[in-house]
């Protein structure tokens, strides 16, 4: 039982008629079933047994995320995990409750909000909940005290609250879960510019007040257990979902027309241009492989960007944003997507890739190697010249790309709606049955 935590999920009523069971009072859901234990009846013979009523609970919830990255144009990594589990929380039945920011406000108006005592106001309308400039003050509320800025919603509050990456903040009274994506900035601090010490007195504040740690592969899950000291029941994995579906040969070629690019004659790479990619190397390998297919970056400049495209020549094509639908269109259309990051917690390229039907070539380490399951080509991300032989196979072997196809459509299946959703079903439903 979680101490603090009154609130039921809402509970509807169904009913059910079956001569042989009848219920036995004051009793709780059962998880698995969601119905009320039940026991055998002692007496008449089933056909001369009036029908008794079991009561069904359906475990439809309201449950609270983070909107903060909802808006961002071109999205990131995290805004698309983000908008992939409110998809399939409303695909499971339950109800999503955004939690928004309300107008931002003057720099001296974000200090006196961090600065407020006491827990922070949420209010509940037709968009969401919302709570001022919450996620400004409160990452300034963190640095000056070292806490999380806690919310609390004063009527009608969601059954639970799950953040989408650990942001300092928790919401009162309800189960908090927090999706720790990567511990890049502690375990590989020179990839990235996320303060190594700031993040790792977050983690910790973040694991400590959460109710479940939600993670995206196998590889992050035992880092956050190892690394932070997490209980291994404490942390869950779901992986991601690619909910996209693959575009249709005429979208494609919508797309591609105005770029300049044909289907099936590009090799892809995309994500923000910074030094964790690999993007350098992977420029490096491409002109080594002698292939006559253009390579195509698609994704903003980060950090470092002007570095790891510094020997980039005629053959790369450029693209700085595309919109969803249309960035979705752009990796269905390659010959090959490459991935060779040095470090990743997911690899969502790699997913959608296989999902869509394209060979992936991706780094044999974390959480890469892991995600591909064997259906993609894995090589060193370090080795430009294993990169560039991988890159010159699947140019011209088409009979070794279409086995990369089919291992990739078989692999794709743990990453659709329907297995996350088998994911996250049980989980919610563990964490509401805690607040009973």
């Amino acid at each position: 039982m979680m101490s603090g935590v009154g609130r039921h999920p809402s509970q509807h009523l169904a009913v059910c008629r079956d001569p042989d069971v009848q219920v036995m009072a004051m009793s709780k859901p059962s998880i698995a079933t969601g119905m009320v234990a039940a026991v055998p009846k002692i007496g008449p013979k089933p056909d001369q047994a009036n029908p008794r009523i079991i009561t069904q609970y359906r475990t439809e919830m309201r449950i609270g995320i983070d909107a903060r990255l909802a808006t961002q144009l071109g999205g990131t990594g995290v805004s698309t995990y983000g908008g992939a589990l409110a998809d399939t929380v409303r695909a499971i039945g339950h109800e999503v409750e955004p939690l928004v920011e309300g107008s931002r406000g003057s720099r001296m108006r974000v200090w006196r909000d961090a600065l407020r005592p006491g827990a922070w106001p949420t209010h509940r309308t037709d968009n969401g909940r919302i709570a001022g400039d919450v996620f400004r003050a409160a990452q300034v509320h963190f640095d000056l005290s070292g806490r999380l800025r806690q919310l609390h919603a004063p009527n009608d509050p969601p059954a639970l609250m799950h953040w989408t990456y650990p942001l300092p903040l928790h919401m009162r009274d309800v189960p908090n879960l927090y999706t720790v994506h990567d511990l890049i900035p502690l375990l590989y601090p020179e990839l990235t510019l996320v303060p190594r010490r700031r993040m790792t007195r977050l983690l910790h504040r973040v694991t400590a007040a959460a109710a479940e740690i939600i993670t995206v592969s196998e590889a992050s899950r035992q880092e956050i257990i190892t690394v932070l000291g997490v209980s291994p029941a404490r942390v869950t994995n779901t992986y991601q979902a690619v909910l996209d579906p693959r575009p249709s040969p005429t979208m494609i070629d919508q797309v591609l027309q105005p770029l300049g690019l044909q289907r099936g004659n590009y090799v892809l790479h995309a994500g923000t241009v910074e030094r964790r990619k690999n993007v350098g190397r992977l420029v490096a390998a491409h002109r080594a492989s002698r292939t006559r297919l253009p390579l195509v970056i698609a994704g903003p400049d980060g950090w470092c960007a002007r570095e790891e495209l510094a020997g980039a020549g005629l053959e790369l094509r450029r693209i700085p944003w595309l919109e969803r639908q249309s960035l979705t269109a752009l990796l269905a259309g390659a010959r090959m997507v490459v991935v060779p990051s040095l470090a990743e917690g997911f690899g969502l390229p790699v997913a959608e890739a296989m999902t869509f039907g394209v060979p992936a070539i991706c780094s044999d380490r974390g959480a890469l190697a892991e995600v591909a399951g064997g259906a993609a080509r894995l090589v060193c991300p370090t080795n430009i010249a294993a990169m560039a032989a991988a890159i010159a196979e699947l140019s011209t072997n088409d009979a070794a790309a279409e086995t990369l196809v089919a291992a990739g459509h078989h692999r794709a299946t743990l990453f659709t709606r329907d297995a996350y959703a088998a994911r996250l079903r049980p989980l919610y439903a563990r964490l509401a049955q805690s607040c009973l």
